[in-house]
């Protein structure tokens, strides 16, 4: 199978021969920096400085899928200072070092810029081998995905098969194994804004699509619904980080998700990767511009993310408030900040959850986040066929005896539904979910007053020795066959190498996977 890559803009479609990124592409990537503003931007130096954590990422693994430059390049510098101390098993193969892929690197796990630094165990995979022989199995229907047994994967990079059949079996594929493995799977949409979502592996249902956005809140990524392997409408990306591209905006969201996932572990908290895209979801900050769906309000209880912005800009210290808060019980009083995993086992009867403010809540997020199921492997053959069960979010506000509904989310192609409010008033609230059948989900609710985030109210916790915790704080049934053809997969220039791609995209022969 070929391949044609290039790294995360708008761009024509790739040939579809086998294509590696030019070394002179390469060097303008290295030249290209990360803000070194990121973690404060996000929260993290927050949550250092007030001895909030009990992990930095340790005991966490993860998988780093990088597309490759015309020496097969793909996997991050072993030997640079950010990464000493850490294990990088380069699994396509032995190769010079990738700066693109260093680059997302030291986003994810690096020890001056990354959000997981703890992380100590990176699995470096080509996007190539990721898409067939060494993980999802793209075109072999005698064969289901291959775990790569990790947290959290990582997509820098874009691209395509020939045929939609191949794009189908690809993101299914993934689909079926973000459910079986329990894994954050994290993929960027393509740069520029205004551009198209691309095929892989952002549409996956079950995996969270980042996109970029600037300090002034200027969307740099793609945006839109768009109609591949579902219904017309649905909406990618699921959250946005702020970077000057999607590559860099992903490893940051990767890099929250693994620090997410060694805090639960530290604190003996149940969560699954359904209930860390929901945490992330829930704790983004809806910043200016940010809109339910298309301009109006028409949609905006069918429309359950920003068309650009997704569920809004990541913010680790939040997301970190939401989860350390612990599970929280439904048909019982919770906080009014939470999250719960668990089973309808009802639809006829939705499953509730109830808190009560005493404040008014200037913005309240809620998200509901459930799996697209595939069936997998019956008599010998990967079956691809989709279901998806359609669920819906309710709030309702308490007057005297009686529930009033504020607010209804029920979207019809989505597997994602929020509550996004603003100036939320004093009382007693009631979030429901319902379902058209018994299935799992994850709910997440936040609670934010947009004050600085250093004087949000105080919560229980057993925080460090400076401040402490408290004081901080498609529907398809189709059986899609997977069909011979080759593999077109993008790894789109980032911003700062445009310059270098302006007479077109470089293609070169096909290359055998290096062992």
């Amino acid at each position: 199978m070929t391949v044609c890559v290039f790294p995360t803009t708008p761009t024509k479609k790739a040939s579809r021969t086998s294509s590696i990124i030019a070394g002179a592409v390469v060097s303008a990537l290295a030249a290209f920096s990360a803000s070194a503003d990121l973690r404060d931007d996000v929260g993290y130096t927050y949550l250092v400085d007030h001895h909030l954590l009990k992990s930095d990422g340790a005991g966490i693994k993860i998988a780093q899928v990088e597309s490759s430059n015309n020496s097969g390049s793909y996997a991050p510098d072993s030997t640079s200072n950010d990464f000493s101390g850490k294990t990088i098993d380069n699994l396509s193969g032995s190769a010079a070092y990738s700066a693109h892929a260093t680059m997302v690197g030291n986003q994810i796990y690096g020890r001056t810029d990354g959000l997981a630094p703890g992380v100590t165990r990176i699995s470096a995979v080509s996007e190539e081998d990721f898409v067939t022989s060494l993980s999802l199995r793209t075109g072999n229907v005698a064969q289901a995905p291959q775990s790569l047994a990790v947290s959290v994967i990582n997509n820098s990079w874009i691209g395509e098969f020939d045929t939609d059949e191949l794009n189908y079996d690809a993101v299914r594929r993934l689909d079926y194994a973000i459910a079986r493995d329990n894994v954050v799977v994290v993929s960027a949409v393509n740069n520029g804004a205004g551009t198209t979502i691309p095929s892989l592996l952002a549409p996956a249902y079950n995996g969270i699509a980042v996109g970029a956005i600037d300090s002034n809140n200027v969307v740099l990524s793609s945006s839109g619904t768009f109609t591949f392997d579902g219904v017309a409408g649905r909406s990618k990306p699921d959250i946005v980080a702020p970077a000057a591209n999607t590559s860099n905006a992903t490893g940051a969201v990767s890099g929250a998700a693994a620090l997410l996932i060694a805090e639960s572990r530290a604190r003996s908290l149940p969560t699954n990767a359904q209930a860390i895209k929901a945490i992330l979801m829930a704790a983004a900050d809806r910043g200016g511009g940010w809109q339910r769906g298309a301009s109006g309000s028409g949609d905006d209880g069918a429309a359950p993310l920003d068309f650009a912005q997704g569920a809004g800009n990541l913010r680790l210290d939040n997301a970190h408030r939401v989860l350390s808060l612990g599970q929280q019980k439904p048909n019982n009083p919770v906080a009014r900040i939470g999250w719960d995993t668990r089973a309808i086992s009802d639809p006829d009867y939705g499953v509730k959850y109830t808190f009560t403010t005493k404040t008014d809540i200037p913005q309240f997020s809620a998200v509901l986040t459930w799996r697209r199921k595939i069936k997998g492997m019956v008599n010998g053959v990967f079956d691809l066929t989709s279901t998806l069960t359609d669920m819906k979010l309710v709030l309702n506000r308490k007057a005297g005896s009686k529930w009033n509904r504020v607010f209804k989310s029920d979207s019809k192609v989505d597997n994602v539904e929020t509550i996004t409010l603003d100036d939320l008033q004093t009382g007693t609230y009631q979030l429901i979910v319902f379902g058209s059948a018994p299935d799992s989900y994850a709910l997440a609710w936040y609670s934010n007053s947009r004050a600085s985030v250093n004087t949000l109210p105080p919560i229980p916790g057993n925080g460090g020795p400076k401040q402490g915790f408290a004081a901080a704080y498609g529907r398809g049934t189709d059986d899609v066959r997977a069909l011979s053809a080759s593999l077109s997969s993008q790894s789109v220039p980032e911003p700062a190498t445009l310059g270098v791609l302006a007479a077109g995209m470089i293609c070169l022969a096909s290359r055998r996977r290096r062992r």
